[in-house]
C-alpha cells in the first residue's frame, strides 16, 4: 500500500510493505516494513524477515538478515548487518555492519560513524551515542547516558545507572553501577565501582574495587 511499495516483488510472499515506497526495490520474504521509504534499498532473499517500522527505518538494508527497527529513521543506515534490534528515535542511525545488538532509546548508539560492533546492549536515551572512533563489542549499557563517550574499541564493560562509565573510551572489563559511577573512566580497564559517584574522580586507573557513595572521590590517577 502507497507509491511504489514493493514495486520489484515477484514470487516473493508473505510481506506487509505499507508506505511511500516501502520495500521498494526489495525481493526478500517474510518482512514487515511500515512508514516512508522503510526497507526501500536493494534489499535481497537474505534479508528475510526484516521488521521496520517508523519513517525511513532500515532504508539501506541489502542482506542482513533478522533485523528489527522499530521508530523515527531507526536503523537506518544498516547493509549487512544481522540480528539487530533497534528502537527508538534516530537508534542505531549510523551503524552498517556489526550484528548482534540490542539498541533501545532516543539516540542510543546513534554516532557510530559506520564503525562495527557486535553484541552491544544499550538502552536509555543516548546511552552507547557517543561519537565513535573504532568499533566497540560485548558491552551493555543501561541507563541514559550510559557509555556514550568516543568509544574507541572499548569491551566488555558494563554500566548501569544514569551517566556510569559515561565518557569510556578504550577501556576493557569495567563494571560500573549507580549515578555516575566510573564516569570519566576513559582508558582505565578492569575497575569495580558500585554507588553513586564511586570512582567518578579516576580515569586512566585501572584495577581498582569502589564500593559506596563517592567511593574512591580523592584517588589521583597519578
Amino acid at each position: 500500500v502507497g507509491y511504489n511499495a514493493g514495486a520489484t516483488l515477484v514470487d516473493d510472499t508473505n510481506n506487509v510493505l505499507i508506505g511511500y515506497k516501502s520495500g521498494e526495490s526489495s525481493v526478500a520474504s517474510e518482512t514487515v516494513a511500515i512508514g516512508y521509504e522503510t526497507l526501500k534499498g536493494s534489499v535481497e532473499t537474505g534479508a528475510n524477515g526484516a521488521v521496520a517500522i517508523g519513517y525511513q527505518a532500515l532504508t539501506a538494508l541489502t542482506s542482513g538478515a533478522a533485523n528489527t527497527a522499530i521508530g523515527h529513521r531507526s536503523g537506518l543506515a544498516i547493509t549487512t548487518a544481522g540480528n539487530n534490534v533497534s528502537v527508538g528515535y534516530s537508534a542505531m542511525l549510523e551503524h552498517q555492519t556489526g550484528s548482534g545488538n540490542v539498541v533501545i532509546g532516543k539516540d542510543a548508539m546513534f554516532n557510530s560513524n559506520n564503525h562495527a560492533a557486535a553484541e552491544n546492549v544499550f538502552i536509555g536515551i543516548q546511552s552507547g551515542g557517543g561519537n565513535w572512533a573504532a568499533g566497540a563489542n560485548y558491552n551493555v549499557g543501561i541507563g541514559s547516558y550510559t557509555l556514550m563517550g568516543a568509544m574507541n574499541s572499548g569491551q566488555f564493560n558494563t554500566a548501569v545507572g544514569q551517566s556510569s562509565l559515561r565518557n569510556l573510551t578504550q577501556g576493557d572489563d569495567n563494571v560500573g553501577i549507580g549515578y555516575l559511577a566510573g564516569t570519566n573512566i576513559t582508558t582505565g580497564s578492569d575497575n569495580v565501582c558500585i554507588g553513586t559517584s564511586a570512582g567518578a574522580s579516576m580515569t586512566t586507573q585501572g584495577n581498582s574495587i569502589l564500593i559506596g557513595w563517592t567511593a574512591g572521590q580523592n584517588i589521583n590517577d597519578n
